[in-house]
């Protein structure tokens, strides 16, 4: 490689750095030696030297830059002329000072800050712009099980264009028995600019120990357009249930839910496995009409009073809703039905794209697909082979199709653990193991959620971030439960970009036209808007549920895009 690929690679680095590089002592390290590389003469040796002496600064950059590396050229190219264009935004950082120990009954304060800086503790926040006469930034504070917040837990701060924020003071308090399990108790801090997610940063103090420095784990949210009509739904535990939080520019309103009790969820996904195979109605107005029963119900159970309100005030002007959760509350958001008359009887998910995010997790604005990898297990449903055609098609021969379709569990860990595609399409068999966990029916045994542990670890797909696409039916065309709060956690927090899975029954023929839907939407929207149309446009059949089954997990804006050149 010359020095004029080592230099573009140099800046791709430096650009893609905080999605890279998670401990940002060794970030601002590697940045100080990038920098410093890259302004030396060019056409040196000494340039050469120091450019392949901060590529090379610490082990986790190994993988990212063989990646890289791999692209040639123009791919590196490429990739620099996409994360660059927000460049011209000032970086901000989700900055926060606390103790890390707490006795027993005692409090914990956080300081928390919008700062220009990167402190010890800080989260790169999503790029923002900043007029001259500033701009308001919402902090939400919320607390894990163990701790509780002692005064207001929603502030608003004036962040100026030049300078940090002024500090706030967030107070908690440790609840003894309160629910805890082993270890630290936790708190996280989320910042909102006009309603959208911008930063998190989580953090820890040890019970009983002494009052020290502040620890965390913090998560930026990566680049996005600006737009308006965006909500955010936070779900929080809490020792009465949930805490529902409807956050949108600048305003909140909020409440506590009663635990949802784990019977009713299931059966909940019973009905719907009952629907989507056809054993309840074969009449598709009164399947319809169930369906919505049930939506009406999770509208008045699921959501406090005062954010059902809000909600309803909000949706005529709504274009996205976020659910921001700790990725432990299974319900089936997508399913909500407004009360009828404010928006008509439909769907949240059939009127606005509803995407979810886990907490902690960094999602990119944009994925370029040019590598895509295929599951396709010999036992696979009928239709499947359909499928992975229509997928071929839909994509062209701008994407590299690897064939054939893996059908080993070693094939697929060896793709993950390696993370060289930027899309992993699976059509297959998901089967719950009773006392275990989800599986895939591959042909030499089952892929499980905890054969992504290495690649978690490792952060294996945070280099490429690729679209995840876990289409799973049943073998014999009817209805099968995906779990996908486990396979989603698993794949994103490997470092995927985005992740599209049911959360209930689907039904296999159903399953596969959403999939032609959405991937033919993809090249002209962003994955919410995509998804929103491809449920629409699959249409509802013998009140088949399946439209509304798929989560996607993305930010808001987040594209995909593929055939370039």
């Amino acid at each position: 490689m010359d020095e004029r690929d080592l230099r573009m690679l140099a800046e791709l680095l430096l650009a893609e750095l905080p999605q890279v590089v998670a401990d940002p002592w060794h970030a601002a390290e590697i940045g100080a030696a990038l920098t410093e590389s890259l302004a030396e003469p060019a056409d040196s040796s000494r340039a050469q030297r120091r450019l392949r002496r901060a590529l090379t600064l610490y082990p986790e950059l190994d993988h990212w830059r063989a990646q890289r590396a791999a692209l040639g050229h123009s791919g590196i190219r490429e990739r620099l002329m996409a994360a660059t264009r927000d460049r011209g935004i000032p970086a901000r950082f989700l900055s926060a000072e606390s103790n890390a120990g707490v006795a027993p009954g005692g409090r914990v304060q956080v300081r928390v800050a919008i700062t220009e800086q990167a402190r010890d503790r800080s989260a790169r926040c999503q790029p923002f712009a900043v007029p001259p006469e500033g701009v308001t930034v919402t902090l939400l504070l919320t607390a894990a099980p163990g701790l509780e917040v002692y005064g207001p837990d929603f502030h608003e701060v004036s962040v100026p264009e030049h300078g940090d924020s002024p500090w706030y003071l967030f107070e908690l308090v440790h609840v003894p028995g309160g629910g805890a399990t082993d270890g630290p108790v936790t708190a996280t801090i989320y910042a909102f600019v006009e309603g959208r997610p911008v930063a998190d940063l989580t953090v820890a103090a040890e019970v009983g120990a002494a009052r020290g420095a502040l620890r965390a784990e913090s998560a930026g949210v990566p680049s996005l357009d600006e737009a308006p009509g965006q909500l955010t739904l936070r779900i929080a535990a809490h020792e009465a249930g949930y805490r529902c939080s409807l956050v949108h520019a600048g305003d909140r309103a909020d409440g506590v839910v009663a635990h949802v009790p784990t019977d009713t969820v299931e059966a909940v996904r019973r009905f719907l496995v009952g629907l989507a195979s056809g054993v309840r109605h074969t009449d598709p107005a009164m399947a319809r009409h169930e369906l919505c029963d049930l939506g009406l119900e999770l509208w008045d159970k699921a959501l406090p009073a005062p954010v059902r309100r809000r909600f309803e005030d909000l949706l005529a002007g709504a274009r996205t809703l976020t659910i921001l959760s700790d990725d432990r509350h299974r319900l089936p958001w997508e399913l909500l039905l407004p009360a009828p008359g404010r928006i008509g009887k439909a769907f949240l998910a059939e009127k606005i794209a509803v995407l979810r995010r886990i907490t902690g997790q960094q999602y990119p604005g944009r994925i370029d697909l040019r590598d895509a990898a295929y599951v396709h297990p010999a036992d696979s449903p009928p239709g499947t082979y359909e499928e992975i055609d229509q997928v071929h098609m839909v994509l062209g021969g701008g994407v590299r199709h690897r064939r054939p379709s893996m059908a080993n569990v070693r094939q697929v860990v060896q793709a993950v653990d390696a993370g060289d595609f930027d899309l992993l399409h699976l059509a297959c068999h998901n089967r719950l193991i009773r006392h275990g966990w989800d599986e895939v029916a591959m042909n030499d045994g089952g892929f499980s959620r905890i054969h992504l542990n290495q690649a978690i670890h490792g952060r294996t797909l945070a280099p490429r971030h690729p679209l995840i696409f876990f289409n799973a039916c049943d073998t014999d065309g009817g209805a099968t439960e995906t779990r996908m709060d486990g396979w989603a956690g698993g794949f994103l927090r490997a470092g995927a970009g985005a992740f599209v899975g049911s959360t209930w029954a689907v039904r296999s023929a159903t399953a596969t036209r959403f999939a032609e839907h959405l991937y033919a939407f993809l090249p002209s929207y962003d994955v919410g808007t995509a998804t929103l149309r491809a449920r629409l446009a699959t249409g509802d059949e013998a009140g088949d549920p399946t439209p509304l089954a798929y989560a996607v997990y993305a930010t808001p804006g987040t594209v995909v895009r593929w055939g370039l050149p």
